[in-house]
């Protein structure tokens, strides 16, 4: 194991320092060790006092700055506005399901952008969808604003906040 020994693990200035220590620690001991021991126990309580009053002084800092901090900050702060766009068609018979899924989802109402996008002829899917609850600020969005709807979505849309429903 001469590998792991001190002399082929410490470097250069190392080793220098390790053998000052010992001669300042060792030659003591040899003259008065009770006098030695004593200095080293009373160097190490000091030490010990020290961190322990960093630390207290640590905890009281954490607290004093917990008092100035701004009171909790509501959801509207930090949640971004979500834009479900749903595109349906002759989808009438799953719009009760439809809208019970979106209410069930775990995120505020008013943060949620609902578009439900229809074709043309399907009144069966638009009546459907009327006679169910949505979340304030649904839009039904017809054929003829389709395109228009979906240009304007898409380019103020910023990555991971458009939920794309297929």
């Amino acid at each position: 194991m001469p590998r792991q020994s001190a002399m082929t693990v410490l470097q250069g200035k190392q080793t220098g320092m390790t053998r000052r220590l010992s001669v300042m620690v060792g030659v003591p001991l040899l003259i008065a060790p009770d006098i030695t021991i004593q200095m080293v126990m009373c160097m190490g309580l000091a030490l010990f006092g020290a961190i322990l009053l960093f630390r207290t002084g640590l905890v009281m800092l954490g607290c004093l700055q917990a008092r100035r901090l701004p009171e909790a900050l509501g959801t509207d702060l930090l949640l971004p506005i979500y834009t479900i766009l749903v595109a349906l068609k002759d989808e009438a018979a799953s719009a009760a399901q439809l809208s019970r899924a979106i209410l069930a989802l775990d995120y505020p109402p008013d943060r949620i952008d609902l578009k439900l996008l229809i074709e043309t002829g399907d009144e069966a899917t638009r009546a459907a969808l009327l006679d169910q609850d949505w979340p304030d600020g649904t839009e039904l969005i017809g054929p003829a604003a389709h395109q228009a709807a979906r240009a304007q979505l898409w380019a103020g849309a910023r990555p991971g906040r458009l939920c794309r429903c297929v």
